[in-house]
């Protein structure tokens, strides 16, 4: 049986975040976004308490806000730990994933570059 590294909590349109955020845990945290994303829904992401993510997570995120976007909401990161704000930082220089904004993360638009 494999040992769970990610702690999902959904509170009404926030999502919290904690543990280890990677490809592993890629199908609980999806589902969990699923649940809250109702067409027109804003949700708030709360990556505090976030140890690492890896590039399936950053992937999931930069979906998902598209999605959200897409259809009338918007998934807005309302704080992220120092392990998370790096590598979303560096991911953004890499071109990796484009209007991220790690240092202010209440106004995070998340999209993939192309």
């Amino acid at each position: 049986m494999r040992r769970r590294n990610l702690t999902i909590n959904r509170t009404g349109r926030r999502l919290a975040l904690a543990g280890r955020f990677d490809a592993h845990e890629i199908a609980d945290a999806a589902g969990a976004f699923d649940g809250l994303a109702a067409t027109g829904t804003d949700v708030e992401l709360d990556l505090a308490d976030v140890r690492f993510l890896d590039g399936a997570a950053l992937g999931l995120l930069a979906e998902r806000g598209r999605r959200m976007t897409e259809s009338g909401g918007s998934l807005r990161i309302t704080r992220a730990s120092r392990a998370a704000t790096i590598i979303m930082d560096l991911a953004h220089r890499a071109g990796m994933v484009t209007d991220f904004a790690p240092m202010a993360p209440a106004s995070v638009g998340v999209a993939v570059a192309a």
